[in-house]
């Protein structure tokens, strides 16, 4: 193991989600962190990892995640037996529910998985395949102000600019792997259910988009998602099938 600094929070008996925790005040990346954990025997399905900060954190297409100390909740958690696109699904459903139920915000799944808060962003999910199954990273904006969301840009919030309130991050981490573990036994139990349920979210579907990809950038009305999760969106009287790309909603 060449992860320093991890402290284990929690170990119990049981395959259910937050099984074990761990905890560090500085990672460089708590899915980089899981997936040497789990490569090396230390964690199974369920487990966690919790930093405070994280020096290179990663979000979706390869992109930074501002993470700093104290202003997110940054975690990772090992999830086996489920399907990708099922994972985006219940993952968003998981954080959505979470901040909503905890706060009493209007939330909102923008595809494929960035959690809205009105219309800024306030958490995002990134999933990385293993062999010993899927690495889901969660990243939420929990105390970070006003001023230093400018530093990230005009459409990001926090839970604390919202709510005025100080967010207490092992409390929303409680509830976030309690919902991750209630939404993964319904996917286990009806996997189109939980895709409905992450569909009927999605408050991308009949808006005017901007699409773009490493290639091109082009706009158009975002109509429905096909049954493997791709996003399909009518350009001039075609449909096109968005699997990878940074799609943004537009007046």
């Amino acid at each position: 193991m060449t992860t320093p600094h991890l402290s284990l929070l929690r170990s119990e008996d049981g395959s259910h989600v937050g099984n074990t925790i761990w905890h560090a005040e500085s990672l460089l990346s708590t899915n980089s962190t899981l997936r040497e954990l789990a490569a090396n025997g230390w964690a199974g399905h369920g487990a966690a990892v919790w930093a405070d900060e994280q020096t290179q954190g990663r979000g979706r297409l390869g992109r930074t995640w501002h993470s700093p100390p104290g202003g997110g909740l940054y975690f990772s958690v090992l999830l086996a037996g489920v399907e990708t696109r099922l994972l985006y699904c219940l993952a968003a459903l998981a954080v959505r529910d979470a901040v909503s139920e905890a706060w009493n915000l209007p939330c909102a799944v923008k595809w494929p998985n960035d959690i809205l808060v009105g219309s800024r962003k306030v958490a995002g999910i990134l999933i990385e395949q293993q062999p010993e199954g899927a690495i889901v990273g969660i990243g939420v904006n929990t105390n970070l102000s006003w001023a230093e969301l400018v530093r990230i840009g005009p459409e990001a919030v926090s839970l604390s600019a919202a709510t005025g309130l100080d967010i207490d991050h092992f409390h929303l981490l409680e509830r976030l792997l309690r919902n991750l573990e209630a939404q993964y036994i319904r996917s286990r139990r009806s996997s189109d259910l939980v895709f409905q349920d992450w569909k009927t979210s999605l408050v991308t579907l009949g808006q005017t988009v901007e699409v773009q990809t490493t290639r091109e950038k082009w706009m158009g009305l975002a109509v429905d998602v096909a049954i493997d999760g791709s996003l399909l969106v009518l350009n001039d009287k075609r449909l096109v099938r968005v699997y990878a790309a940074d799609v943004r909603i537009r007046p």
